[in-house]
């Protein structure tokens, strides 16, 4: 399993870090893949689509920058490696073993940090 942090950044910005890193990890590309998250943000922008209208304004939303801009770009860089690429949202702490087993690791990971 792969884990990590980095001290000084945001909830939204590191759920969008795992989506590319998890996504990363992947070498082929040519079987379906589902990935989890229990993150709305990360699901509902690549569900609903929300990154089309960004990317189409220049990654600005009501006249601002769109937050964590280069990490979009990155995700939606491995999105396209994909053949079947599907997301899927989990509940967050709702006792979901797969949810769980991340929860713990990532307490490990900041236990060292």
């Amino acid at each position: 399993m792969l884990s990590g942090g980095e001290f000084g950044r945001t909830n939204n910005y590191m759920e969008i870090m795992a989506a590319i890193q998890g996504l990363t990890a992947i070498k082929r590309t040519d079987i379906p893949v589902n990935l989890y998250s229990d993150s709305a943000y990360v699901i509902n922008t690549m569900q609903q689509q929300w990154y089309v209208k960004w990317r189409a304004n220049g990654w600005r939303k009501q006249g601002k920058p769109v937050k964590n801009s280069e990490l979009w770009q990155q995700l939606l860089a491995q999105v396209d490696r994909f053949d079947n690429l599907t997301f899927n949202k989990v509940k967050g702490h709702a006792n979901n073993r797969d949810n769980n087993r991340v929860d713990a690791a990532l307490n490990e990971t900041m236990d060292k940090m």
